[in-house]
């Protein structure tokens, strides 16, 4: 396996947990006899794609370490995918056709969805789960948990997955928004990274490189700063500014609730890059270029700085020693008018996906028992559920002892080793549909794939203490009403964000850019109501916050 194994796991844990949960409404049923074998449950998994065999239905125990833990667990599920198009689409389909499996995997706390599926019928209520003896992992979960699931009518509808067992812990989730500098064109121009302290430092550094006309060993130019595709820098500079765009958008700012849109230090900081554009210190391929492009250019060393979500370029920096992986992470740069940087990205340790029971659900009571089952904490069973019994597939370093782990199963060992994903994939790995979140395995790999993701690692230690990093904020899970403004406009907003913020970046002068702003503000308005959207925001938070 090489570095890149971090992707496939970091995605498994999100989207391969596919899908379960659901109870009656009135009552639940007797806990049922352990039957002989694993009791076969439909799922539509809501993932887009096929499966490890390319088709878009796929029997757990076909797996090898299916087979394995369906025995385990009691349940062997047959996962449902989505070919082509996109999730809201085949939702919509199946919504409209009445076409439901047994349980629904929704890949995020989707209560838009939810109240769609109630008004059709299709979901019921959990609520004899919790808290019932039967059950004592689901009882185990917090108060917090609960109450982020409970919907607006009082009920449960989901099995939550991704639940941190230690809300505290800083595994679960990547701090991969960054600055990061290449120490060779540092040198190159007799600069340090202490010289970066400062958005005046780094405009500095940006301009001793173009003066400089640094080239890289192909004797291309190498580019003071660049971008990933979708202008995705554009949170990253707020944040510096001190603008948090985490959440729903909305921070408190000594005691007053502004959202980014309309913060003054949003459009500071889209001046000052707008600065760097018309100096020509800005790639202008930042504002169009694919993300393949962009580690195109991370692996030929042709950027100075980046201060961008490192997703663009993942596959560059969970490869060993690349190139990519020379540059040198920074603290975010202190901008004027700014005391700290604002907030990019909140953790969620009360669930990021859940399981639905459908009215077809032919037993509902195996879907709990197997919520049951993954809930079962101080045991690594998020582990298992991914990759395998323990000491079946893999167990405990025998030299460093727990967390950290080495693979049993020489199949499954090779595959990961040599980052066969399709491999991978085929012997099941990360195939489950529901775990909570323990130590993140990830961190506590056998030796020799840790150093093949040291990159990634020492980013997300670097900043997951940060101030632009947070546990979500009661404010971030709003239940905003489901046919209400907020929810309608999203998209629209979303859109113009990205649409004038480029705009706004590539403007030939002041006054086009103050031009640019004045129509922004206007189509926000126009467009995506955003006064009354607002309005809404600012009435959920007085009734579910105070």
């Amino acid at each position: 396996m090489r570095t890149r194994l971090i992707v496939p796991i970091v995605v498994v844990l999100s989207l391969a947990l596919l899908a379960p949960g659901v109870l009656l409404a009135a009552g639940i049923p007797e806990p049922a006899t352990a039957a002989e074998g694993p009791v076969e449950v439909t799922i539509w998994t809501t993932t887009i794609g096929v499966g490890a065999t390319g088709k878009t239905e796929e029997r757990w125990s076909d797996t090898k370490i299916g087979a394995l833990m369906a025995q385990e667990s009691g349940v062997d599920w047959v996962f449902s995918y989505t070919e082509s198009g996109d999730v809201e689409t085949a939702f919509n389909l199946r919504l409209a056709s009445d076409d439901w499996p047994e349980v629904i995997r929704s890949s995020q706390r989707n209560f838009v969805w939810l109240q769609r599926l109630l008004e059709a019928g299709v979901v019921v209520p959990l609520d004899g789960y919790y808290g019932n003896a039967d059950y004592p992992n689901i009882a185990k979960l917090s108060p917090q948990v609960i109450d982020f699931w409970r919907y607006t009518d009082g009920s449960i509808y989901h099995f939550p997955g991704s639940v941190f067992e230690d809300p505290k812990q800083p595994w679960g989730y990547w701090a991969a928004a960054v600055w990061a500098a290449h120490p060779d064109y540092l040198a190159a121009v007799g600069m340090t990274t202490d010289d970066l302290a400062t958005i005046e430092g780094v405009e500095g550094y940006l301009r001793a490189v173009q003066d400089a006309g640094l080239m890289t060993a192909d004797g291309l130019p190498v580019l003071p700063i660049t971008g990933g595709q979708n202008l995705s820098m554009w949170q990253v500079m707020l944040n510096t500014f001190g603008v948090s765009t985490a959440g729903m958008g909305f921070d408190d700012y000594d005691g007053e609730f502004i959202h980014f849109r309309d913060h003054p230090q949003t459009k500071a900081a889209l001046q000052w890059v707008n600065t760097l554009y018309r100096d020509g210190l800005l790639d202008p391929e930042a504002l169009s270029q694919k993300n393949e492009t962009l580690r195109e250019k991370m692996m030929g060393r042709r950027v100075a700085v980046i201060g961008d979500w490192a997703w663009g370029f993942w596959q560059t920096v969970t490869a060993g020693e690349t190139p990519a992986t020379e540059m040198v992470l920074i603290d975010y740069p202190q901008a004027p008018g700014a005391s700290r940087p604002g907030v990019n990205i909140t953790y969620n340790p009360y669930g990021g996906n859940g399981l639905l029971i459908t009215t077809n659900a032919k037993n509902p009571d195996a879907v709990a028992r197997f919520a049951d089952y993954a809930y079962e904490t101080g045991i690594n069973r998020d582990w298992e559920l991914i990759q395998g019994p323990r000491g079946v597939t893999w167990d405990y370093d025998p030299d460093e002892g727990a967390p950290y782990m080495t693979f049993l199963d020489s199949e499954l060992r090779e595959a990961l080793f040599a980052g066969d994903y399709n491999k991978i994939k085929t012997l099941g790995f990360g195939s489950n549909p529901l775990s909570m979140q323990s130590e993140d395995m990830n961190y506590f790999r056998p030796r020799e794939l840790r150093e093949t993701l040291n990159w990634i690692f020492d980013m997300h230690r670097f900043y997951f203490d940060e101030p632009n990093v947070s546990i979500a904020r009661p404010y971030d899970n709003l239940k905003m009403p489901a046919e209400g403004l907020w929810l309608q406009n999203a998209e629209i907003l979303g859109r113009l964000d990205i649409e004038f913020f480029a705009k706004l970046i590539s403007a030939d002068s002041p006054a086009e850019f103050e031009s640019a702003w004045t129509t922004y503000q206007d189509q926000l308005r126009l467009q995506g109501s955003w006064p009354q959207v607002k309005e809404e925001w600012m009435a959920t938070l007085a009734e579910q916050v105070g």
